[in-house]
């Protein structure tokens, strides 16, 4: 697990943090969490930011497929939630 939490800012295409990984180098629990955390600062209140919604964050995380993260995380969660496996909502938390 620590490795998935230590790497999940970095970037398929090496221009995250800390280290610069690419693809082959970031394992698959920092790219799930990576996903999965930007789920959820899009989707709840920020002291920066309101929460936004979940068609917003799926457009948001789907023009970064690739880039930022992996395609086959994001087809994934898609197909998740699509297919009722994962059911979001979202939940106003007063800040």
């Amino acid at each position: 697990m620590l490795p998935g939490i230590e790497l999940h800012h970095e970037h398929m295409d090496g221009h995250g943090y800390p280290y610069g990984l690419t693809a082959p180098q970031i394992p698959l629990m920092a790219r799930i969490i990576g996903v999965a955390d930007t789920l959820d600062a899009i989707t709840t209140n920020r002291p920066y930011q309101n929460a936004m919604d979940l068609d917003y964050a799926f457009k948001r995380i789907q023009s970064l497929s690739g880039s930022k993260f992996d395609a086959i995380v994001v087809s994934a969660l898609e197909s998740a939630v699509t297919t009722g496996k994962l059911r979001l909502s979202a939940v106003e938390v007063q800040v």
